[in-house]
């Protein structure tokens, strides 16, 4: 996993030509891997993810004054068929509420937007046939590496912390001891030394020595490819170490692994790797890098510019992107392809849980023809309200112009609205609808006119907190009509969460389906269940196991936000300490700092000054208040 908490300025920026600060740290990821990016960043995310996902923490959930959102991407993991996993937790230092407590019994609670994106930044990286990112193949890097003169010298300033020095394994005090252990893991992993040198202040002239530090021992290893800095405190058994590389970085994190483990007397070859940062006082290391300046003139820079910068490799393209299917998923056909459609419908609007409740059914002009309608017929607690479409509709052409064609649009309108203020079903117990479903007979003229009136008389007709739109799209690449009306009453009529817009793929074997019905689409918007993710995905699993179809749940886009305005009041999660500073207070005083470090880089100016060693020297001599040793 990847977390990033940058600013929008810092991760616009290019890392390289062809690539953003978000789509290099993709690279870092294995396939399944998992990049998260705090605030609102669903569409740069899935610009570059297979599978995108954007929760939102309510601030009951979290130690913060207001909600916040996460966005994550993933080349393989699919988040929707994920199970969550309770990591283990402390609940007198973690201020974070459980999963168990945040989800209850909803595992989707969380969830705003999914976004499954089959043509990925990633997919177009990997399908170039001259990317600059793969493994093996000519990049514009290499190019600009062929050239005669060198343009950039960057490096690479690793920052590491020591505790816990095993003394049997390396004596601080000893500084010759600690330069041939040090040296001899550098030059294991590939690093080659030039010279070596130490400065040893006594307890007695070490100004740290008032403070209880007791002396300090200054190793530097100078190395064909940068320089080590080491500052060995023995009486606390601690090291700090700056570790500077101009070339070779690709050798820099296992150097660092080497020197630990020399440094902890941890000689176990098949271990391989040092953690990051541990908690544990006796033996622990951290280490941080950052970008600083490098060296011109060295004699690998050719090489290192091929090596510089994020890059795919072959494995990475070559696996499959397809997530791990559930064997018990694969279905077989159990229904003849004339009733796919309707079971879609039939198990879609069983997700209502009124008892009854009004279905406003959008027909072409006659009912036989409105297969929606019978499907409807057998669910008891549906109360139909059938429109039918106006016949003079559906003459109108958009590619040939038909005078009066306003007019008649018009006129159906009206007609549409009399129809429905007039309604006996929208009388007595059951004055709104619930629900609205449009028929694959349909025309586009007349959808258009009915989601006019819909949308004009929406408070009259709807009780916006509980709406669902349903259209099923028989053939999805001719009817993206149908799902920007889904999107219009997600965005015009209903606005604010729990709001949820869905696009559902149904694939089969051609081999099994004829043609007209070997894939099909679903397209709804629901509001009023904060539930429906989950609800949703187990409608999905019922309409696969009676029909055979495969179903592919591509989009889920989330309403507005709820502003709580003057009412809202800061909540905390209840498990958290009374005074939540105080933990962090502790930890805080708890360190014990031994020195002040600042890393500073000069930058050539305009000027055209000539950098020597004696003028840097007489620079720092007059900037630092004591003198520069030997």
């Amino acid at each position: 996993m990847v977390l990033v908490d940058l600013s929008e300025t810092v991760t616009s920026k290019l890392v390289t030509k062809g690539l953003d600060v978000l789509q290099a740290l993709t690279l870092l990821l294995k396939p399944e891997g998992i990049l998260v990016k705090n605030e609102v960043y669903l569409e740069e995310m899935a610009a570059i993810a297979s599978y995108t996902l954007q929760i939102n923490v309510p601030h009951v959930c979290i130690p913060y004054i207001c909600d916040q959102c996460l966005v994550f991407g993933s080349r393989k993991t699919d988040f929707l068929y994920q199970p969550l996993t309770e990591h283990e937790r402390n609940a007198q230092t973690d201020f974070i509420q459980p999963l168990s407590e945040t989800t209850s019994t909803n595992p989707y609670e969380l969830w705003h937007d999914y976004r499954k994106n089959t043509t990925s930044a990633m997919q177009h990286m990997c399908n170039a046939s001259s990317s600059q990112y793969i493994d093996g193949q000519e990049s514009e890097g290499e190019e600009e590496a062929s050239g005669i003169d060198q343009k950039n010298s960057p490096g690479i300033l690793m920052i590491m912390e020591v505790e816990g020095i095993n003394d049997a394994a390396v004596d601080l005090q000893d500084s010759k001891a600690v330069l041939a252990v040090i040296c001899s893991r550098l030059e294991d992993v590939g690093l080659s030394t030039i010279s070596t040198a130490n400065f040893e202040t006594s307890a007695s002239d070490d100004d740290d020595a008032l403070n209880g530090f007791g002396s300090v021992t200054i190793l530097s290893i100078l190395l064909q490819e940068g320089y080590v800095v080491i500052r060995a405190y023995p009486r606390h058994q601690y090291c700090a170490i700056d570790f500077h590389l101009w070339s070779r970085f690709d050798l820099q994190e296992a150097a660092k692994i080497a020197m630990v483990k020399a440094l902890h007397g941890d000689d176990d070859e098949n271990n391989c790797t040092v953690p990051t940062t541990t908690t544990t006082t006796e033996r622990s290391s951290s280490s941080y890098r950052i970008v600083a300046g490098g060296m011109f003139g060295v004699s690998s820079w050719r090489d290192d510019e091929k090596k510089r910068g994020p890059r795919l490799s072959d494995e990475t393209c070559q696996s499959d992107d397809s997530p791990v299917v559930d064997p018990k998923m694969q279905r077989q056909m159990t229904e003849t392809p004339v009733g796919v459609a309707d079971r879609i419908l039939e198990e879609t609007i069983s997700m209502i849980p009124d008892e009854k409740f009004v279905v406003a059914v959008v027909c072409g002009e006659k009912e036989d023809t409105c297969s929606s309608l019978r499907v409807l017929a057998k669910n008891k607690a549906v109360a139909p309200l059938v429109i039918l479409s106006c016949p003079e509709v559906a003459s109108i052409d958009d590619a040939d112009y038909q005078e009066g064609s306003l007019e008649t649009m018009m006129n159906c309108e009206r007609n549409l609205l009399s129809h429905l203020l007039s309604a006996p079903v929208l009388e007595g117990d059951h004055p709104r609808i619930r629900a609205v479903v449009f028929d694959p007979s349909v025309s586009y003229y007349f959808s258009r006119i009915a989601y006019k009136v819909f949308k004009a008389k929406r408070t009259r007709l709807f009780d916006l907190k509980n709406v669902y739109a349903i259209a099923v799209l028989l053939n999805s690449a001719e009817e993206q009509w149908k799902r920007n009306l889904m999107e219009r009453f997600r965005k015009e009529i209903i606005l604010y969460d729990p709001n949820f817009r869905a696009e559902v793929g149904f694939e089969n074997d051609p081999s099994m389906m004829d043609d007209s019905t070997a894939s099909m689409e679903l397209g709804l918007t629901y509001s009023g269940d904060k539930g429906f993710v989950h609800n949703f995905k187990d409608s999905l699993l019922r309409i696969e196991q009676h029909s055979g179809l495969k179903s592919e749940l591509r989009n889920i886009v989330g309403g507005l936000y709820v502003f709580e305005g003057e009412n809202w009041t800061a909540t905390y999660y209840s498990g958290m300490p009374v005074d939540p500073a105080a933990a962090a207070l502790e930890q805080y005083m708890s360190q014990q700092p031994v020195a002040y470090q600042t890393v500073f880089q000069l930058e050539w100016g305009s000027s055209h000054w000539t950098v020597t060693s004696d003028g840097v020297r007489r620079a720092l001599e007059a900037a630092l208040p004591v003198g520069v040793g030997e």
